[in-house]
């Protein structure tokens, strides 16, 4: 059960941090509570075109026209930060 597993990775998503370094904790992710993207389907997802996140993108747009929508490159966040997030929050 969970999500499909050619995409998605039990623990891939670690996004609770820690009192003492304000890092990700793998903790909460291993337990099996929180599933994130494979690092090869973010990039797909980022890199590659998707009528669904360009249909996503002109929606946004057209909710905030006094707004620029757009992808910010690797150079303004670094390499550590990933461009995008997904969870798939599971029962149990």
């Amino acid at each position: 059960n969970g999500p499909d597993p050619r995409r998605w990775v039990r623990g891939g998503l670690l996004d609770v941090p820690t009192d003492e370094q304000m890092e990700p904790s793998a903790t909460d992710s291993e337990d099996g509570s929180c599933w994130g993207l494979k690092d090869e389907v973010i990039s797909e997802l980022c890199f590659e075109h998707h009528d669904a996140i360009q249909e996503f993108e002109t929606i946004l747009s057209d909710l905030f026209p006094q707004f620029t929508i757009s992808r910010l490159p690797e150079a303004v966040l670094s390499a550590s930060v990933s461009p995008l997030t997904a969870n798939a929050a599971t029962f149990g």
